[in-house]
């Protein structure tokens, strides 16, 4: 009976000490790998750059400021002309009534009354030879009655041209201003000119 239960027991693995059965390795588990980075984007080619030049000149009569003019060129260049620079503005070369200045007109005569402005822009209907455009712009103000507002040859000029004419109201206090000093100008020069007759 003993012999039956020993050998039961041992087949059930009661028998001595427990059993130290290692326990299961855990099964491997595949890990993907890591994306690659994405490669840096290709840089853009460059685009066509805009180069300006400016010029600035005033016109003076009998040594009175009449008009002063400020002009600047922008050229749209490709950018296979990295060396390209735009040329010089059309400005008149200085002489007796007229002067080539280094600032604009705005900031030069500041302390001077502006009567009348024409602005106009002319560009190029189509790029030259090398692939440039140009575009023109041309900003002048005008200083004396006689040119501004005695008669309107000049809005008409700037109208014929695409450019947009400004002026003093003539109610207002800078229109009478300018036209008595106008009238005062021309009294003192018919004056000087009688004298002149008489001796």
């Amino acid at each position: 009976m003993r012999a039956s239960v020993f050998c039961f027991a041992v087949a059930l693995g009661g028998c001595g000490a427990p059993s130290e059965t290692p326990p299961p390795e855990p099964a491997a588990v595949d890990v993907a790998p890591p994306p690659e980075p994405a490669p840096p984007p290709e840089p853009e080619p460059p685009g066509p750059r805009i180069v300006t030049r400016t010029g600035h000149v005033a016109t003076f009569i009998d040594d009175v400021l009449d008009e002063c003019t400020d002009v600047e060129i922008a050229s749209t260049v490709p950018p296979e002309l990295p060396e390209w620079e735009p040329p010089e503005p059309p400005l008149p070369a200085s002489s007796d009534n007229r002067t080539r200045i280094a600032r604009p007109c705005g900031e030069q005569f500041s302390g001077r009354t502006v009567l009348a402005t024409c602005s106009a822009t002319l560009s190029d209907a189509e790029p030259d030879e090398d692939g440039v455009t140009s575009r023109a712009t041309l900003n002048s103000r005008y200083y004396r009655f006689a040119t501004a507002l005695e008669n309107d040859h000049f809005m008409r000029t700037c109208m014929t041209a695409g450019g947009n004419w400004w002026a003093v109201a003539d109610d207002s206090t800078e229109y009478t201003r300018a036209r008595l000093d106008f009238h005062t100008r021309e009294l003192e020069r018919a004056s000087k000119s009688l004298g002149g007759r008489r001796r």
